[in-house]
């Protein structure tokens, strides 16, 4: 597999042409192993159920701040335990189903207990992580519902490398990196 990356699409007089192959810097990424492209392929689609999840998270926070009126500061932190408690239901859904395939076969009761032991540890590094951003930092200088979501944006993604990486070394130690090598090989 290769990155292919235009040098340049204009001329020196800033006149637009499309490159060839000839004005076409190719790196190759073939110096990856099978095993780090498994790697890198599984935390891609883990951020992408992270993605999800913050949709989850950021729906549930903004429905029970703003429309169910949780608006005091006891309310948002109930708000911002439920929204992450939902997101992680969720994400734990979504990646034994799809990041980390292999999981099926094992005991679910136990990677259910190890899964909701990393996000516990991450929900109370979520929720210190968005209490003190959103009241020490965004909310003395920012609107209210601004202040909030840079506060959860940041507490989200912080946790997310805490929860991928202690759910791949412990959660889902046991995938072997090296399973289905074929489907590995870069295009």
């Amino acid at each position: 597999m290769t990155f292919e990356q235009p040098i340049s699409t204009t001329t020196a007089d800033n006149v637009p042409f499309a490159p060839s192959a000839a004005t076409t810097m190719v790196v190759p990424l073939s110096f990856l192993s099978p095993a780090i492209w498994k790697e890198l392929k599984r935390f891609l689609k883990y951020g992408l159920v992270g993605v999800l999840g913050a949709v989850v998270d950021f729906g549930v926070l903004n429905a029970l701040i703003f429309w169910a009126g949780w608006s005091s500061d006891s309310g948002k932190f109930m708000a911002n335990l439920i929204s992450t408690t939902v997101a992680i239901i969720s994400n734990y859904i979504w990646n034994r189903l799809w990041t980390f395939p292999e999981a099926r076969n094992q005991k679910k009761r136990v990677q259910l207990v190890q899964f909701s032991v990393v996000a516990l540890i991450g929900l109370v590094i979520n929720t210190a992580i968005f209490y003190l951003t959103n009241q020490y930092l965004f909310e003395r200088f920012l609107s209210e519902t601004l202040a909030i979501q840079l506060a959860k944006a940041t507490a989200i993604g912080i946790v997310m490398f805490w929860n991928f990486g202690i759910n791949r070394l412990w959660t889902f130690r046991e995938i072997n990196t090296m399973n289905n090598t074929e489907e590995l090989t870069p295009a």
